[in-house]
């Protein structure tokens, strides 16, 4: 009798010590505190679609993409898409204006 209550005090043991060693390590189900989620959460666009602004877009995952010219008279103006994503659109200058580091400047 006394070999069987050792027999389950060593079980009840080693399940303790079992289940306490799973439930200090993270699952693929939980976000450890302080890491997972992303610090950014939503899409930044700093000019608007202005074109004789030079601005950036910070998306969602933290990517960033900056304005630029695409040709003489041309701009590639980053934006915030409905997805919270930086996506580029191209817009013409005004005439009159040429594009020069990203933004549309008067000739």
């Amino acid at each position: 009798m006394a070999k069987l209550n050792l027999n389950i005090i060593v079980l009840l043991v080693a399940l303790v010590i079992v289940g306490y060693s799973f439930s200090q390590q993270s699952t693929g189900w939980a976000i450890a505190i302080g890491a997972g989620a992303p610090a950014n959460t939503v899409c930044t666009d700093g000019d608007g679609l202005n074109t004789s602004i030079f601005g950036s877009c910070t998306d969602s995952a933290g990517l960033k993409k900056t304005d630029k010219c695409m040709g003489a008279n041309a701009v590639q103006e980053t934006y915030c898409s409905p997805s919270n994503i930086c996506s580029y659109k191209p817009l013409n200058c005004a005439y009159g204006e040429m594009c020069v580091g990203g933004v549309c400047k008067a000739v």
